[in-house]
């Protein structure tokens, strides 16, 4: 186990574009410092199991274990000279076991709330095979001293105030996916 958050691998400015292989590995107890393990995924992430997946940060309520986006898209430019890029990524058998716990801060400004077992957003083409979460995924409000005052769990309707739950399994959005 880490001792501290592990830092998320890529940004959208610099996609992670090569392979990660776990060759059958689990990382268990994994704090992440953002919300997923890989923000933007170009490349390729296979044979890997996450299990007890938690979240450092409740500034921002969002938790994708895996990865935030499978594919990836940058524009340059602006107007009649933009030019955008796009490039597929790809999960193969990766699998997180165990429940998801996602809080939002008091103090977050952010009303919403996403969470899902394996990914974010899959687009451009990308591909999501062969992937599991086996699990539950809970939702929290914290109060001021850190004890829950409201929660909900996935298919319940939410107790918190002002406050949108988006959860599923796998992906929260799929947009262009073969």
């Amino acid at each position: 186990m880490l001792s501290e958050p592990m830092p998320q691998i890529g940004t959208s400015d610099n996609p992670f574009e090569g392979v990660f292989d776990g060759n059958g590995h689990s990382i268990n107890d994994l704090v992440l410092e953002n919300s997923s393990l890989f923000y933007d995924l170009a490349g390729t992430v296979k044979n890997l199991t996450l299990s007890g997946v938690r979240l450092a940060n409740f500034d921002y309520p969002t938790l994708y274990p895996i990865a935030s986006r499978v594919g990836y898209s940058h524009t340059t430019g602006e107007g009649d000279e933009a030019t955008t890029t796009t490039s597929a990524g790809s999960l193969y058998n990766c699998y997180v076991n165990g429940d998801l716990y996602i809080y939002r801060s008091p103090y977050s400004m952010i009303p919403e709330m996403y969470v899902s077992g394996i990914c974010g957003r899959v687009q451009h083409g990308s591909k999501v095979k062969d992937c599991y979460f086996k699990g539950s995924i809970n939702a929290s409000s914290l109060t001021v001293d850190g004890k829950e005052v409201k929660n909900t769990t996935a298919g319940i309707e939410s107790g918190l105030a002002n406050t949108y739950l988006y959860a599923s399994g796998i992906s929260t959005i799929v947009a262009d996916a073969c």
